[in-house]
C-alpha cells in the first residue's frame, strides 16, 4: 500500500508540475494544440486550457491518494493517447515536440516516448500494489477542486501573457550593452524580441527573413 502511494504520488507530482509550467504562460501550449489542426482557434484554446486544469486536478488527486484505484487506469490511458497524438503530429510535420512542459523544458520526441513509457510502467505497478479505498477524506476532494479553480483563474491571465515577468528588462528601460554590442554595427538597428514557442512570433520570423535582404536597416531578432 505504501509503495503504491509513493509511485502514484510521484507521477501525480510530475503531472502537477507539467500543468504549472504550462499555466505559467499558456499561449505556447494553446498554439501547440492549434497546430494539430483538429479544431478551429477558439475551441483549440478552450481544449488546451481545459486539459491543463484536468492535468492539475489529476496530479493533485494522485498525490493525495484520492480515488487512485479508478484514476490510475484513466491516467495510463491519457498518457498513451497523448503519446499517440504526439507521434502522429510529429510524423505529419504539424508539431516538433509534445508540448508537455509549455516550452519551458526542451524534451525531444524520443525522450518523450521513453518518459511516457516509464510513467505508464510506474502507474501499472502502483495500481498492481493498490488496495481499493474504502473511504476518502472530504478535504482531499476539496483540495483537488481548489487546485482546479486556482489553475482556472491563473489561466485567464496566462492565456494572454505570463503570470509574471522573468525577463531582465521592461518597457522604456535603458539599453544594456551586454545584450547586443550595438557599437559593432555602423547602420541603424531594428531589434525584435521574439520567442520560438510563440506561433505569432514564428510568423513574424518568416516575414522578417523575407524583408531582411532588401532592408537598409539591420534587423536583429
Amino acid at each position: 500500500m505504501t509503495l503504491s502511494i509513493i509511485l502514484a504520488g510521484a507521477i501525480g507530482f510530475i503531472l502537477l508540475l507539467s500543468a504549472a509550467l504550462k499555466a505559467f504562460y499558456a499561449v505556447p501550449f494553446i498554439g501547440h494544440v492549434r497546430q494539430l489542426g483538429f479544431l478551429s482557434e477558439k475551441p483549440s484554446a478552450l481544449l488546451a486550457v481545459t486539459f491543463i486544469e484536468i492535468e492539475a486536478g489529476l496530479g493533485t488527486a494522485l498525490m493525495l491518494n484520492l480515488y487512485t484505484f479508478e484514476l490510475i487506469p484513466f491516467t495510463i490511458g491519457l498518457i498513451v493517447s497523448l503519446t499517440v497524438f504526439t507521434y502522429w503530429g510529429i510524423t505529419k510535420g504539424k508539431i516538433k515536440d509534445c508540448g508537455c512542459y509549455g516550452g519551458l523544458v526542451d524534451v525531444s520526441p524520443k525522450q518523450t516516448y521513453i518518459l511516457n513509457t516509464g510513467y505508464s510502467i510506474i502507474l501499472c505497478l502502483a495500481w498492481f500494489f493498490k488496495e481499493r479505498d474504502i473511504l476518502d477524506s472530504t478535504w482531499k476532494t476539496v483540495a483537488v477542486i481548489a487546485t482546479i479553480l486556482l489553475f482556472h483563474l491563473s489561466l485567464k491571465r496566462s492565456s494572454k501573457k505570463p503570470l509574471f515577468s522573468i525577463i531582465s528588462f521592461k518597457e522604456q528601460s535603458s539599453w544594456n550593452k551586454r545584450w547586443i554590442p550595438l557599437q559593432e554595427y555602423q547602420s541603424p538597428q531594428l531589434i525584435f524580441l521574439l520567442d520560438t514557442r510563440c506561433e505569432h512570433c514564428n510568423d513574424w520570423i518568416k516575414r522578417l527573413n523575407a524583408l531582411s535582404p532588401n532592408s537598409t536597416i539591420n534587423l536583429l531578432g
